[in-house]
């Protein structure tokens, strides 16, 4: 049994994560801004705070004596650098979640106009040189405009006092995705579409991904072995899809009867707007796959998949389609 502090465990990977270490037996504390909107096993402990004040916390962290500190949210270098400040003398392990969009092969995704990388991403891919991805002049005090992975990494894996675990995390799918991966092709059967249209060029693109719960037995394994210590990991599924064959395996599991049309670029039939602009916009790079090779996290801490690639899909399924049966449910009794 451990002493674990997790960082913004209220969110997607939260609560899924929360679960597995509580069925170990592992104490829980969960520091986090807003309060769960789901039941928290009995005996977690909660702070409730904020981390740009993750300082104002110390003497309660210190009180709980935390063997690993598991950071879901370390968005920034101020993050980082107030995370070592924190925990300096308090714990000897910090794992922080990272994201394959490091690589520079997901710069060159995002329309920098440089030369394809070809094959998959290894720890020792190539980083971005354009930071902050996700800046934009207007987003000046948003979370994500000083959102910097590398710097987050480069600043923990620094440090000379804590040892540090980054795990890289491919595309998350799964129940409770806040970002709705899936639910853009997974809806329309669901509710009846007769036909699922897709752009030629992102038919045939290829995107890592990792169900939820395979990344927190990432998370699992990063806290248990010592091997994981001062560590980068790529965490994903052992084969990626084409986003083509991920809507056909999708058709199969809904048992949904209409036609997936791959639609040539600039050719525009009968399309929502969005779609249209989906269409014609040259914003991504579909030509710069983004595969990531986690055979690393796989030889040294024998991380596998805790279950198969399609019922990972089929869980995700039953989730959206629960969703969907409630939204039918309220429209009906209103």
């Amino acid at each position: 049994m451990k002493n674990i502090l997790l960082i913004g465990g209220t969110g997607f990977i939260g609560r899924h994560l929360i679960e597995q270490l509580n069925k170990e037996h592992n104490q829980l504390i969960l520091f986090s801004r807003n309060a769960p909107t789901f039941e928290l096993p009995q005996g977690v402990l909660t702070i409730q705070g904020n981390r740009m004040h993750l300082k104002n916390y110390r003497a309660q962290f210190e009180l709980f004596k935390p063997d690993v500190v598991v950071d879901l949210i370390p968005y920034s270098q101020q993050d980082a650098e107030d995370l070592l400040e924190v925990f300096q003398g308090i714990t000897s392990h910090i794992i922080a979640l990272s994201s394959a969009d490091v690589y520079k092969a997901y710069q060159i995704f995002h329309g920098s106009g440089e030369a394809v990388i070809p094959g998959v991403l290894n720890e020792k891919s190539e980083l971005r040189t354009k930071m902050f991805p996700y800046r934009q002049p207007e987003q000046f005090n948003d979370l994500m405009y000083d959102y910097e992975k590398i710097q987050v990494e480069q600043t923990l894996l620094g440090n000379g006092n804590i040892d540090v675990t980054i795990l890289r995390m491919a595309a998350l799918y799964g129940e409770h995705d806040t970002h709705k991966k899936l639910s853009a092709y997974i809806r329309p059967m669901l509710t009846g579409e007769t036909e699922i249209l897709i752009p030629e060029h992102k038919a045939h693109w290829r995107w890592t991904r990792a169900y939820v719960k395979d990344a927190v037995r990432a998370i699992d394994l990063a806290i248990s072995e010592p091997a994981a210590r001062n560590e980068v990991f790529n965490v994903g599924a052992a084969k990626t899809y084409s986003q083509f064959e991920i809507i056909e395996l999708l058709k199969a599991l809904t048992g949904w009867k209409g036609e997936i049309i791959t639609v040539k670029q600039n050719i525009i039939s009968d399309a929502p707007n969005e779609f249209e602009e989906e269409l014609t916009k040259d914003e991504y790079d579909y030509g710069q796959h983004l595969v990531v090779n986690s055979q690393k996290i796989r030889d040294m801490l024998g991380y596998k998949e805790s279950v198969p690639y399609i019922i990972g899909i089929d869980k995700t399924i039953a989730y959206e389609k629960s969703l969907v049966d409630n939204e039918k449910q309220t429209q009906e009794s209103e």
